[in-house]
C-alpha cells in the first residue's frame, strides 16, 4: 500500500516537509507496511494518481493559491483516494459556506455578518449599525490568522485601519465581521480532535489576538497543551457537530476533524471546523495509533474494491 502526505513548498524549504506529530504517523504507518511519501502539493511534475490514497496534512498556504489549490484537490480526488474527501474539503475551506449552514442546523456560532466580495463596505456605518464595540475582520477562505483584523469601534485610528483593510481584501475575499469575544483572552480556544468519526482528545490555545498581529494575522509561536478532562458539555457540542456535519455532508466517519470552541461568559461557540489540513496533536492519547490504524482499513478497503489498480514504487 502506498501513501502520500500532501505538505506544502514553504514548508518543504523550511522546518521540515512534516510537522512533528506527522512524522510520528508516518512512523507508525511504515510500521504497517504502508509506504509513504511527503510531497508539495504544488509539485506538477508528480504523478499523484500514483497512490492508493493522498492523506491532506500540511498543505498550510493553500488559502493563498486557493483556485490551484481547487484544481489540484479534483485532479487527485479523479486519480486516487483524497482523504479528507473532495467534497468535505470544498464546503470547509469556505467559512462562507459551511458557518452558515451550521447556523441552518441549530449549531452555536459567534453571531457574523458577511461582506460580498467586489463590494464597498463603510465600516463606521457598518459598525454603527452592528453595535459591536469591538469586531475581527476576517477572509472566508484563510489560515493562519492570514488578513485578520481587530477594529475598536471607539478608535478613530483602529476604524480607519480597518476601513483600509477591508477595502485591500473585499477586492479578493468575501469576508466576515465578528464581535471580539474578550472572555477569549482567559478562555481561549479548546480544540478537539477526532479521529475516524470518534472523540478522542482536546487541546488548549491561546487566544488569537495573542497569537496574530493585528492587521496582517502574521503567525506567531502558538503555546498549546493537552486539556486532560475537559468539561463535559464542551465534548457533548463537539460531537454534536461532527455528528451534524458527517450527516449534512453525507459522507461517513471522517478520517480526522477538529472543532474549535470558545467561550463567552457561560456561553459555548464553534469559532472553527477543520476538516482539511488540521494540527491534530497525534501524541495527545494515543490519536497517532487510531489514525493509522484508520488509514490501513481503509486503504486496504480501497484495494478490494479496485483490485486491479496495481502501484508502482517510483513515482516519478
Amino acid at each position: 500500500m502506498y501513501c502520500i502526505l500532501a505538505t506544502c513548498q514553504p514548508f518543504c524549504t523550511q522546518e521540515g516537509p512534516l510537522a512533528p506529530d506527522d512524522q510520528l504517523l508516518q512512523r507508525l504507518l511504515h510500521r504497517r507496511g504502508i509506504q509513504t511519501e511527503v510531497v508539495p502539493w504544488e509539485d506538477q511534475s508528480y504523478n499523484w494518481s500514483g497512490a492508493d490514497l493522498v492523506l491532506l496534512r500540511s498543505t498550510w498556504n493553500y488559502y493563498l493559491q486557493y483556485p490551484g489549490y481547487v484544481t489540484w484537490l479534483s485532479k487527485v480526488a479523479a486519480g486516487s483516494h483524497l482523504l479528507n474527501p473532495l467534497p468535505v474539503v470544498q464546503w470547509n475551506t469556505q467559512k462562507r459556506r459551511y458557518l452558515p449552514d451550521l447556523v441552518v442546523a441549530g449549531i452555536p456560532t459567534i453571531p457574523t455578518s458577511w461582506l460580498a466580495m467586489g463590494t464597498s463596505v463603510h465600516l463606521d456605518q457598518l459598525l454603527s449599525t452592528l453595535r459591536w464595540n469591538s469586531v475581527v475582520l476576517k477572509p472566508s477562505i484563510a489560515a493562519n490568522g492570514y488578513g485578520t483584523c481587530v477594529v475598536e469601534r471607539r478608535k478613530r485610528a483602529s476604524v480607519v485601519r480597518g476601513q483600509r483593510h477591508l477595502d485591500h481584501f473585499l477586492g479578493q475575499h468575501d469576508m466576515l465581521v465578528q464581535p471580539y469575544l474578550a472572555s477569549v483572552e482567559s478562555f481561549g480556544e479548546v480544540s478537539h480532535v477526532f479521529i475516524n468519526g470518534s472523540w478522542s482528545h482536546a487541546f488548549a490555545r491561546l487566544p488569537f489576538h495573542t497569537r496574530t498581529s493585528e492587521e496582517l494575522g502574521a503567525q506567531r509561536p502558538v503555546d498549546e497543551h493537552q486539556v486532560d478532562c475537559p468539561p463535559p458539555e464542551e465534548v457533548a457540542l463537539a460531537q454534536r457537530i461532527m455528528r451534524v456535519v458527517e450527516q449534512m455532508l453525507g459522507c461517513g466517519p471522517l478520517l480526522y476533524g477538529r472543532v474549535d470552541l470558545v467561550r463567552d461568559g457561560g456561553q459555548l461557540y464553534l469559532m472553527e471546523l477543520e476538516l482539511t489540513e488540521p494540527v491534530l496533536h497525534l501524541e495527545y492519547g494515543g490519536a497517532g495509533e487510531h489514525l493509522a490504524e484508520a488509514i490501513v482499513t481503509r486503504s486496504w478497503s480501497r484495494k478490494e474494491h479496485h483490485p486491479a489498480r496495481e502501484r508502482v514504487a517510483s513515482r516519478r
